[in-house]
């Protein structure tokens, strides 16, 4: 969980900056002429978490279980190129995703992170939209916190006043996107992702199942031509 919040925290300013940079600027020092390439920041759904398989920890503690689904926001940055300017789309992203319950007695902390390495298919349609269907190959963890609350609504250090668990796995990724193009030679993308994340350990009960859809906007830019 810390390594998610860790993501949420510092990937997304990094990878909006430097998209931000990248159009005002036109520099493309490390692309090959005619390559068009695109960093980003998204951010949209995260996962809906179950505290079910923490709760023989919790009832040690006397501890309730959190009341399913403990949903999270995902942000998150990346980047993609297209191969010799043709179609074909090659990019990786990474990011994280959480959220807080905060009770009157007990508080819960549920997050997570994950990376993919993305391969897809550019179809140019109009002037200026890009559809294109995305396979991520990657992996992710989650993580739960329940503590009690205290005065500062986070964690607290003591681990006798906290119980944690956290789980990680292979991660496969099929989804789509779309983007509008705005500018010439260099410019931004705004766009939007769906799809779903499949947990193939977590189907055959090798681990905490991680699939779930998702729903993610994307702001950008770079070299579009």
């Amino acid at each position: 969980m810390l390594f998610g919040k860790f993501l949420s925290v510092i990937g997304w300013p990094a990878s909006l900056a430097a998209a931000l940079f990248a159009a005002a600027t036109g520099e493309d020092r490390e692309s090959k002429p005619g390559e068009p390439w695109v960093v980003y920041y998204t951010v949209g759904t995260g996962a809906g978490l179950d505290a079910g398989p923490m709760q023989s920890k919790l009832d040690e503690k006397g501890y309730p279980v959190p009341e399913a689904p403990l949903r999270s926001v995902y942000n998150g940055g990346g980047g993609y190129g297209l191969r010799k300017g043709g179609p074909l789309l090659i990019g990786g992203e990474g990011g994280g995703h959480g959220n807080q319950y905060v009770g009157e007695r007990y508080s819960t902390f549920p997050g997570g992170g994950e990376g993919f390495l993305f391969f897809g298919y550019v179809f140019n349609w109009l002037e200026r939209l890009r559809v294109y269907p995305l396979l991520g190959v990657g992996g992710g963890g989650v993580g739960i916190t329940v503590a009690e609350t205290d005065s500062k609504h986070g964690p607290p250090r003591d681990k006798d006043k906290r119980v944690a668990w956290g789980e990680g796995s292979m991660l496969v990724n099929l989804g789509a996107g779309a983007e509008v193009t705005l500018g010439g030679k260099y410019g931004l993308v705004l766009g939007v992702r769906v799809g779903y994340i499949f947990n193939p350990l977590g189907m055959f009960g090798k681990t905490v199942n991680m699939s779930r859809p998702y729903v993610r906007f994307v702001l950008g830019g770079g070299r579009l031509e």
